[in-house]
C-alpha cells in the first residue's frame, strides 16, 4: 500500500537504515557532513530545561512562579500545547548520536523550511522526553536523525515531517531484538510520544498528532505492522501489553 493511501506525512525511505552497501546513505536527513550538529548543547540546555522543570514543580508546592520553558506555557520552544509536561521525577536514561551519524540538534545546518524554534522544542522538550524514554526502556538510545538538515531528500519528500519543528526522532533498534524493540514502543508512548513510525532498524518517534505507519515493512517486534497502526491510532494497548502501560502519557 502506498503512504498516500494510509495518509502518512511521514514517508521516509529505507535507505535512511543503513543497510545499503556503498553509495550515498539518504534519509530525509541524510548523514550529515556537518560535524556533531550541536550535540553537547542540546544536551546542556536539555539539562537546563530539566532543572527548570524541577524548579517549577517546586514552585506549585510553595505558591511561587509557575511559568516554565518546558511544555504547559505559552513562551517559545514549549511542547504542543495538549501534551503533558515532563514529569521531572521520571526515570530519566541517556541518548547519544547513533555511531556513523550526525543527527542535528541545532540550527546550524538546519533546513530553511526547519521552524526557528525547532531547536528550543527540542532541548526543552523532545530530548528530555527520549531521556525519560531510555530511562524506562533501561537502556542508551541511539538516535539516527533529528531537525531536518539542509540540503537533504527530507525538504522534498517530507515536507509535513515533525523533524522541521524539533519534535520527531529516529531512533536506532539496530541489534534489539523483537522483545527488546516491543519495549522501545511501549517505552515512546509512556514518554509522550504519539507519532510512531515502525521501520526495519529503525522506530521515529515524535509529539505530533496520534498516528502510525510502516516503512514498507510488514512486521516489527515480531508483530504485525497493522495491529501496531491500529492500537496508537486507537490508543490501545499494543499486542500482548498490559492495559495499565499505555494509559497514562505524562
Amino acid at each position: 500500500m502506498r503512504f498516500t493511501e494510509l495518509g502518512i506525512n511521514e514517508y521516509e525511505t529505507f535507505q535512511s537504515r543503513g543497510t545499503l552497501s556503498g553509495g550515498d546513505v539518504r534519509h530525509g536527513g541524510d548523514i550529515a557532513k556537518q560535524g556533531g550538529g550541536g550535540w553537547r548543547q542540546a544536551q546542556a540546555d536539555a539539562d537546563a530545561a530539566a532543572r527548570d522543570e524541577i524548579r517549577r514543580a517546586q514552585g506549585l508546592a510553595t505558591g511561587g512562579d509557575t511559568s516554565s520553558s518546558t511544555g504547559g506555557t505559552t513562551g517559545g520552544g514549549d511542547a504542543a500545547p495538549d501534551l503533558e509536561p515532563v514529569d521531572p521525577n521520571a526515570p530519566s536514561g541517556r541518548v547519544q548520536p547513533t555511531p556513523g551519524r550526525s543527527p542535528l540538534f541545532s540550527m546550524d545546518g538546519a533546513s530553511e523550511m526547519t521552524r526557528p524554534d525547532a531547536a528550543q522544542v527540542m532541548a526543552n522538550d523532545t530530548l528530555p522526553r527520549a531521556r525519560r524514554m531510555a530511562g524506562i526502556f533501561g537502556s542508551t538510545l541511539n538516535i539516527n536523525d533529528a531537525i531536518a538538515k539542509r540540503g537533504t531528500s527530507r525538504e522534498r519528500e517530507t515536507q509535513g515531517s515533525q523533524h522541521f519543528s524539533g519534535r520527531g526522532l529516529d531512533i536506532s533498534t539496530s541489534g534489539m531484538n523483537n522483545e527488546q524493540q516491543m519495549r522501545l514502543a511501549q517505552a515512546a508512548r509512556a514518554a509522550g510520544f504519539r507519532g510512531l513510525g515502525f521501520g526495519a532498524g529503525i522506530l521515529h518517534v515524535d509529539t505530533g498528532p496520534r498516528r502510525a505507519w510502516a516503512y514498507g515493512n510488514s512486521t516489527y517486534g515480531g508483530n504485525r505492522v497493522a495491529s501496531l497502526i491500529s492500537a496508537v491510532n486507537s490508543n490501545s494497548p499494543f499486542p500482548g501489553e498490559e492495559p495499565a502501560s499505555t494509559t497514562a502519557v505524562v
